[in-house]
């Protein structure tokens, strides 16, 4: 018989908590096949809707219905785990959404990350000329998407449902869970291949995997899944709204309707964005993790310039990693609590546990980690 290993309180207002769950390579493969499995009951729902009399208006909206379906099976599954692994299992805690925006804070990396998507985005124009010509079946079913169903119900499907489930999916479950069996790279590699495979065929698969690998890169630094969401809702409202029009929809390259000249040096100029704003992002964690040097030279997590550490942590260190929200959000009060918690007496109190009133920061610094 299994025995509770700790005590969990439940929360009605998060009914399915994911952070406990870390799925490795088979835990992947598995929640693949639990994304075939919603796909076939998304189908199969809307199937039966379609019997019932004078429900034929429903097919403009089947997108609607269908894919939140979809992710059903793979969302009760990973919530079913993660409650088993704090449970019963005393499981790692690894939020699958943080705020780690360092000095540049999250309103700065919101702005950047929405041009460097439409930059991105335009990337993969060259890309996909080299590509073989979209079948016409696929020229039906997008023309049917962007023209056959009202713009609201196309921006619900694409720019809200779409960045919700597939960025928890590819980056909050398939990424978080790789960074911590794998090196970064691989990691970052395998969920944006997992990205471009569940668009299940290869003219959007192409430009998924690329603008993953960049998703992908901006949630191991940063950790937070509000940032990807935002950039995914960017590059596919984007497309969505100049499918709207007859020319953008009927074009395969921005070379038909741009003279070479202003093509290359788009291309060159987005290419140039993309690589400032990498070197932003890293530049900008590692600062933020310089705010205690010791804790990056006694914790991995840190000292390898990973938030995600793939590498098994002492106690000691899992009672410093707990810390990283509040050192990267530069909260020095809140620093010093959870550092009160995890490592009692090692530092002193902070100013407004004290009665000290405003916010002073945490007083001798090296003195806060000398542990």
């Amino acid at each position: 018989m299994l025995t509770p290993k700790r005590k969990v309180k439940t929360s009605f207002a998060s009914p399915a908590n994911f952070d406990y769950y870390l799925p490795d390579m088979k835990g992947v493969l598995i929640l693949l096949l639990f994304l075939l499995a919603g796909a076939l009951l998304g189908n199969a729902v809307m199937y039966i809707l379609l019997l019932i009399p004078g429900a034929e208006g429903l097919n403009a909206y089947s997108m609607l219905i269908s894919y939140p379906v979809m992710f059903i099976p793979a969302i009760i599954y990973a919530s079913a785990r993660s409650r088993f692994n704090q449970v019963f299992e005393d499981g790692e805690h690894v939020p699958v959404d943080s705020s780690r925006f360092g000095r540049l804070g999250g309103a700065v990396l919101a702005l950047m990350s929405v041009i460097v998507t439409l930059a991105a985005a335009f990337l993969t124009d060259p890309v996909m000329k080299i590509m073989p010509p979209t079948p016409q079946w696929f020229d039906d079913l997008t023309e049917q998407m962007l023209t056959g169903t009202p713009l609201w119900a196309t921006l619900l499907s694409v720019s809200v449902f779409a960045p919700l489930f597939e960025e928890w999916l590819c980056r909050g479950m398939v990424l978080r869970g790789l960074l911590r069996h794998m090196k970064p790279l691989w990691a970052m590699v395998i969920s944006s291949l997992f990205f471009a495979l569940i668009h299940m065929n290869p003219w959007q698969a192409v430009p998924a995997f690329l603008l993953g690998m960049l998703f992908a890169y901006v949630y191991y630094r940063t950790g937070s899944l509000k940032l990807t969401m935002l950039m995914h809702c960017t590059n596919n409202t984007f497309a969505a709204l100049i499918g709207q029009n007859e020319t953008f929809r009927q074009m395969n390259s921005y070379t038909e309707i741009l003279p070479l000249w202003q093509y290359l040096t788009l291309v060159a100029a987005s290419l140039f964005l993309v690589i400032l704003f990498i070197r932003i992002v890293r530049k900008n964690s590692r600062k933020a993790c310089r705010t205690l040097s010791c804790v990056m030279t006694r914790c991995p997590m840190f000292s390898m310039g990973h938030f995600f550490c793939p590498l098994p942590l002492c106690p000691a260190q899992k009672a410093l990693s707990c810390c990283v929200d509040s050192l990267i959000s530069a909260d020095p009060c809140l620093l010093a609590r959870e550092l009160s918690a995890a490592l009692p007496g090692r530092h002193r109190d902070c100013p407004e546990q004290a009665g000290g009133g405003a916010r002073e920061g945490v007083q001798d610094e090296g003195r806060t980690a000398s542990h």
